[in-house]
């Protein structure tokens, strides 16, 4: 969070942007102040640490560079690469047996009808199967109006 409303303007500033009243107000507001030299002291670690070839150790640093392009990358073996076609094989081998051989068988399914009864007073049930397999109950009410 910050301390200072000029705290965004002050660090814009330092990193090079060019903007009034700045200079102004760090040497009057303490906390901006402080909020620069944390910055200059950030800028400072970061150029000392930054690591660096001189010239006596360019020669054997470019050295290394050359030995390491120069040298193949370890290879997998052929394990791994028969493994991959063999896997692959397989693959394409399940998926055209898959599709070559129809698929599954289509889906039946049939109506069972155990029992029926009705506790309506003067009506009676039917059942009967029709040529398709369509199992049909029919209530017939013999008591006149239902309404």
């Amino acid at each position: 969070m910050r301390s200072c409303r000029w705290e965004k303007r002050v660090e814009q500033w330092f990193d090079g942007r060019r903007i009034s009243g700045v200079e102004e107000h760090v040497a009057a507001c303490g906390a901006c102040r402080k909020s620069l030299e944390t910055l200059q002291l950030m800028r400072q670690g970061a150029e000392r640490s930054r690591p660096g070839v001189s010239d006596a150790q360019f020669g054997a640093f470019y050295a290394g560079i050359r030995e390491r392009a120069e040298t193949p990358a370890p290879g997998h073996g052929r394990a791994w690469a028969f493994a991959s076609l063999g896997l692959a094989a397989l693959i394409a081998a399940g998926s055209t047996f898959a599709i070559l051989s129809g698929g599954p068988r289509a889906a039946t399914a049939e109506t069972v009808v155990e029992s029926y009864s009705t506790d309506l007073q003067d009506a009676t049930v039917e059942y009967y199967r029709a040529e398709d397999g369509t199992a049909t109950l029919q209530v017939h009410y013999t008591g006149g109006d239902m309404w």
